[in-house]
């Protein structure tokens, strides 16, 4: 009964709150129930979901190893519990294995039929497994299980931010607040559904709302990537060297960083991160040889460097994995940009729009200065900014 009670409190602090410090406790709380009953199944799971969580804060190896370690030992104790298979299929999603994420959380229904959780973690095995609809659906019918658990609607909100559904993905954000108004993400994510409209200026209230509430370095590259898209370049650069600081492993925190020296004239200081970026980005793709968004990333490093062969190859792997992502749509128009394809990036750019991404955000996007001139850029934008209204 003392490993169980030390079991709840790890799983409802990771209920409510997944920041590094809080995840930090949930991690004794389940290493003390293993030290009351080392052969507890359900503490392993916990010790896997919130390695997991500190492998996405941190980006270290480690933490993802140990996801998978925790899993397999709660399978070999008890493979019968909904818990072991919902951990197991989690690392399996972060290490790539998405076919076997999907198994994983297909049994864990079987045993947990009624459960928002187990219909939520298998909303996100089918997304990554690029069946779009089944993952709506299971968002869904996380949402009627559990209407009033603000997890299930940010989930939601985070499938159709990902598929380019940006109002529904505000209309599911929106809720996350009025259930939840005290934590963070709610705002956090409705600010990056206004980034991704063009909606700059209005974006930068709810990521500062949501850091006053959590500082973490997601909310500092938001801000700094909306002053980026402001072409605030120098007022970009010192939010994302806070990102940096906080989360130095995240590739993505870096290449920001890379792009806000670039574009803020500080050409050697750009160079020295996209490499480090660069580095970064393969040590992800050791733990999630799959990982298209990370993929994209590199392909467009490569670009910036002016390596136009590695950066083709990179989005094109990125995009035979992901085909339905509209942020991997838009980027692969950046990436056929810098490499002088404007044929493609053109393309690119129509396919992105038509799934709804922000011509806003093309109009003031400085990766596509060779492309402004253009009669086909201004027409694309006027076209599918005036079928909006």
């Amino acid at each position: 009964m003392e490993a169980y009670d030390l079991y709840l409190r790890g799983r409802e602090i990771m209920r409510n709150n997944q920041n590094t410090k809080e995840t930090e406790t949930a991690l004794r709380l389940y290493e003390g129930a293993l030290k009351k009953d080392s052969h507890f199944a359900l503490a392993y799971t916990g010790i896997a979901d919130a390695s997991l969580t500190m492998y996405g804060n941190k980006k270290e190896a480690f933490w993802a190893d140990k996801a998978l370690a925790s899993a397999k030992e709660a399978q070999q104790i008890n493979d019968s519990l909904p818990e072991v298979h919902w951990a197991m299929g989690s690392a399996y999603l972060v290490t790539g294995k998405f076919a076997e994420a999907v198994e994983e959380m297909k049994r864990a229904r079987e045993l947990a039929p009624n459960s928002d959780e187990g219909y939520r973690r298998l909303a996100s095995a089918y997304l990554r497994s690029g069946e779009r609809n089944e993952a709506i659906e299971a968002h869904q019918k996380a949402i009627q299980i559990g209407p009033y658990y603000w997890a299930n609607y940010n989930a939601l909100g985070n499938a159709y931010l990902e598929l380019g559904d940006y109002d529904k993905a505000l209309a599911a954000f929106q809720r996350v607040v009025e259930l939840a108004p005290e934590i963070s993400f709610g705002y956090q994510n409705i600010g990056a559904v206004y980034f991704s409209q063009g909606k700059f200026k209005e974006s930068i209230p709810y990521s500062e709302k949501a850091l006053a509430i959590t500082p973490n370095s997601d909310l500092y590259t938001n801000i700094g990537t909306a002053y980026f898209y402001l072409q605030r370049y120098a007022d970009s650069v010192p939010m994302f060297e806070k990102a940096v600081a906080m989360n130095p492993n995240d590739e993505m925190n870096t290449g920001n960083l890379a792009d806000g020296y670039r574009w803020n004239g500080q050409k050697e200081k750009s160079l020295v991160a996209y490499d480090k970026a660069i580095a970064l980005a393969y040590k992800e793709l050791q733990v999630n040889p799959r990982n298209s968004s990370t993929m994209g990333d590199l392909a467009s490093y490569y670009a910036k460097k002016g390596d136009r062969a590695q950066s083709v190859e990179w989005i094109s792997r990125a995009r035979s994995i992901d085909p339905n992502s509209v942020g991997l749509i838009y980027q692969a128009a950046i990436v056929h940009a810098l490499v002088n394809r404007p044929e493609d990036a053109l393309k690119d750019l129509r396919e992105a729009f038509q799934k709804g991404y922000s011509t806003e955000q093309a109009r003031t996007d400085p990766e596509f200065e060779n492309l402004q001139h253009r009669p086909e850029f201004v027409n694309l934008l006027v076209e599918f900014s005036t079928s909006k209204k």
